[in-house]
């Protein structure tokens, strides 16, 4: 798995594409049903899916790094990882230019 540097990553958000449209994934984490926070924006959901692996594997203490739980709902990827009360989201974010 490749290490990520959010600061790579969020700067992508700005990315000017002319003449077609473009999509971009944002990855949020919630916990305890507060607002979710974003942790960074991506090209692809396949990078923020890695991403997320990553801040699990670095961040969680969930003992169990191998359960996921993924499903659509009001228009997001949500994933649980194990925690019961918290969940990563994946929102993908589509501009016309």
């Amino acid at each position: 798995m490749s290490t990520f540097d959010k600061r790579s990553y969020s700067c992508l958000f700005g990315l000017v594409v002319i003449g077609w449209g473009y999509s971009m994934y944002n990855l949020y984490f919630q916990i305890n049903q507060k607002a979710p926070e974003l942790q960074g924006t991506f090209e692809t959901e396949d990078e923020a899916l890695e991403y997320m692996e990553y801040l699990i594997k670095t961040k969680s203490s969930i003992p169990n790094r191998f359960y996921r739980r993924v499903w659509e709902s009001d228009g997001m990827t949500k994933v649980d990882y194990g925690a019961h009360n918290a969940f990563y989201l994946i929102e993908e974010v589509s501009d016309e230019i």
